[in-house]
C-alpha cells in the first residue's frame, strides 16, 4: 500500500463522484483504488480468507471515508441516483462495496423510507459478515429508526430486528441502536435500554458482542442509567447476561467493577459463558 498523500486522496475520490451517474464504471474505479490502497497482510493470509465470508481490502478508514463522503455530497440532491448506485454496488461481493451502498442506502431514507425498507429486508437476507452488519446497522438501521414518525412505530420496528430468527439480522438492530447513540440522535436512553433487554440472553456470541458494544457506548452518555441496568441483570442468574457485564466493566469505575462482580459473585451462574 503507497503513503496517504491526502492531496491525491481527495483528487481520486472527486474523480470517483463523477462516476457516480455510470454504476459500472463506479464500480471498476472504486475496486480499482480500494486494490491500490489495499493492505497486503490482509490480502495475502490464508486464514483471514477462510474465516472472513466477504473479500475485502482493508482500505484504511480515512481514505475510505473519504471516498464516501465525496460521492455522497455529488448526489446529495439526486436521491434516484443514489439509490441506483446503491443496489448496483450491494450486487458486488466485496466488503468495501458493500459498505459503500449502505452509506449510499441511508441517504435514501428521507426521500422513500418504504421503498429502503423494502430494499433492506432483502439485504438483511445476505448478511454474514460482522463488519458490514455494523456498519449497515449503524447508517441505515439508525436512519430508519430516526425518519420513525413516532416513538412506537420506532420500537416496533426495533423489536422486528433484535427479535428475528437470524443471527445477523438481530445483530444489525443492537448496531441500529449502537448508530442512534453515537450519532447523539436520541435523549430516550430508557427507550434503548428497554429494548436492548431481550438481548441480555442472547446467546449468540456474535449478538451478544454488539451488545457490549452499544452498552459501552451508552456509559459515555447515560452512566447512571447504564449502571442502574447492569445491577439489576448481575443480581440475576442469567450467565450470558453475566458475560456481557463483564466485558463491560473496564468502561467503568473501580468501586461499580467492584460491586457488579460481587453481585454476580453472590448470585453465582451455573455455568460459565466463555465466547
Amino acid at each position: 500500500m503507497p503513503a496517504i498523500d491526502h492531496v491525491r486522496v481527495r483528487q481520486q475520490a472527486s474523480r470517483l463522484a463523477t462516476l457516480s451517474i455510470d454504476p459500472t464504471m463506479f464500480r471498476r474505479e472504486l475496486r480499482s483504488l480500494c486494490q491500490l490502497y489495499s493492505d497486503a497482510c490482509l490480502r495475502q493470509s490464508s486464514v483471514v480468507a477462510l474465516h472472513t465470508p466477504l473479500k475485502g481490502y482493508g482500505t484504511p478508514q480515512p481514505v475510505f471515508k473519504t471516498f464516501v463522503q465525496a460521492t455522497r455530497r455529488a448526489l446529495e440532491t439526486d436521491p434516484g441516483v443514489t439509490f441506483a448506485l446503491a443496489k448496483a454496488l450491494w450486487q458486488v461481493d466485496g466488503r468495501e462495496e458493500r459498505m459503500f451502498a449502505a452509506h449510499l442506502l441511508a441517504d435514501c431514507v428521507p426521500a422513500s423510507p418504504y421503498v429502503v425498507t423494502e430494499t433492506l429486508s432483502t439485504w438483511l437476507q445476505d448478511l454474514n459478515d460482522a463488519p458490514l452488519t455494523d456498519t449497515l446497522g449503524q447508517t441505515v438501521g439508525s436512519a430508519l429508526l430516526i425518519a420513525a414518525q413516532t416513538p412506537v412505530e420506532r420500537s416496533t420496528q426495533c423489536q422486528s430486528w433484535l427479535r428475528d430468527s437470524h443471527r445477523w439480522t438481530r445483530r444489525f438492530g443492537i448496531a441500529a441502536l449502537q448508530g442512534l447513540v453515537s450519532q447523539r440522535r436520541t435523549s430516550d436512553i430508557h427507550s434503548i435500554l428497554t429494548a436492548l433487554s431481550p438481548t441480555m440472553s442472547e446467546a449468540d456470541a456474535e449478538v451478544r458482542g454488539a451488545v457490549v458494544t452499544v452498552l459501552r457506548e451508552l456509559t459515555q452518555v447515560a452512566y447512571q442509567d447504564v449502571l442502574h441496568f447492569m445491577r439489576e441483570w448481575a443480581i440475576g442468574f442469567d450467565r450470558h447476561a453475566h458475560w456481557i457485564i463483564r466485558q463491560c466493566l473496564d468502561s467503568l469505575d473501580n468501586d461499580i467493577r467492584l460491586e457488579l462482580m460481587g453481585l454476580m459473585m453472590r448470585n453465582n451462574t451455573f455455568g460459565k459463558v466463555t465466547a
